[in-house]
């Protein structure tokens, strides 16, 4: 690449998790006006490969190499937000290879969000999509466009090449043997996040995370096999990872073996199984385990038939259903026909303990 040197050279610097895209308009009105036009991708952003750059003097150190790559003598430096930042850094530690420097939207000192900052951390991709939310949601006028249409095609854009580049920095976690992106990688295939969507390979690296110890896609490795999603429907084997999944805590695996031995599904019907993880799921604040729990006292199935405990289940579910249920209160009502008003007071003051129990601490 080669530049007129009689012409003075604009860098056009992004801010952080976005790419060269929003200069578009910029690039074509310098270009016009008597400049040479560097527009780039930073490194970890766009179509660049490699890691992201972890500090800020890490990137004026990278401009500075571009320019001793392509032959720069001096730039003028527009920096967006952290590219603003940069631009700081880069005229303090390099002034005699800067002529101007121009910010947007930027300052010396830039707060960042608490959410943000933890999310980034973390590796949650809701860091990228909170950058775009309040990078451009909301803009009156996105790199020119000035009418809704336009402003969001723009943004759709802009929101698949972040996706892209996330899914391919999952990927190469992911094949280096990083079991929890792995995990992330099957839900970007089950998605179509950055990628075409494919169950199939969703059900792959699904499988390959459990059998590297993510424990925590246990359940998500059963759901597929119940539903057949990205392999055949099989009961047997959604059994067994629900199982496991239930045995270390997942109120929502526990009701789901519960409802498998229930139904006879992967299994012979078994209601004394069924109660016992019904009861362990309800006992974590499931509401759809207490709905069982009544049918099953109500019934005599896997247990002695108890009017008093069906009602007591009855009302737990009403109240973690917040009350919206009409067939619930029909339950109710069945029930308390067959109860004195003294059980019913007495069943009614220990569910409310036990409700505000279980709201309390979120369950």
């Amino acid at each position: 690449m080669e530049f007129d040197k009689e012409k003075q050279t604009i860098l056009l610097i992004h801010g952080s998790g976005l790419t060269h895209i929003v200069w578009s308009f910029h690039e074509q009105f310098y270009s016009t006006q008597g400049f040479n036009v560097l527009s780039v991708d930073l490194p970890g952003h766009g179509n660049s490969e490699g890691p992201s750059l972890k500090s800020i003097e890490g990137i004026s150190d990278w401009i500075k190499s571009l320019m001793e790559k392509l032959n720069i003598e001096k730039i003028i430096i527009i920096g967006h937000s952290q590219g603003g930042l940069v631009g700081i850094d880069f005229a303090a530690r390099y002034p005699e290879l800067i002529s101007n420097l121009v910010l947007v939207a930027g300052s010396y000192k830039m707060p960042v969000n608490q959410d943000l900052i933890e999310y980034a951390e973390a590796g949650d991709e809701k860091a990228v999509l909170l950058m775009m939310k309040w990078g451009y949601e909301g803009s009156k006028a996105f790199i020119g466009a000035h009418c809704k249409e336009k402003q969001e095609y723009q943004y759709d854009i802009q929101k698949s090449v972040v996706n892209r580049e996330i899914f391919k920095n999952t990927l190469n976690k992911a094949t280096g043997g990083d079991s929890k992106a792995q995990y992330q990688l099957a839900k970007m295939y089950y998605l179509g996040q950055g990628t075409q969507k494919s169950k199939k390979k969703s059900f792959e690296w699904t499988k390959i995370a459990v059998n590297n110890g993510n424990i925590n896609v246990q359940e998500y490795l059963a759901s597929m096999y119940f539903n057949g999603q990205g392999t055949e429907k099989n009961d047997e084997k959604a059994l067994y990872w629900f199982e496991k999944a239930a045995k270390k805590g997942s109120k929502t695996a526990q009701d789901a073996v519960a409802s498998m031995y229930y139904n006879g599904q992967g299994t012979l019907k078994n209601y004394n199984k069924a109660f016992k993880w019904f009861k362990k799921a309800g006992k974590q604040g499931y509401a759809k385990s207490h709905g069982m729990l009544a049918r099953m006292y109500y019934k005599q199935e896997g247990v002695k038939r108890n009017y008093a405990k069906s009602y007591e289940h009855t009302l737990i579910m009403m109240y973690l259903n917040k009350g919206k249920d009409s067939n619930i209160q029909r339950s109710i009502d069945i029930l308390e026909k067959k109860l004195s008003k003294k059980e019913i007071e007495k069943i009614n003051k220990k569910v409310k303990k036990i409700a505000d129990k279980l709201n309390k601490s979120d369950l």
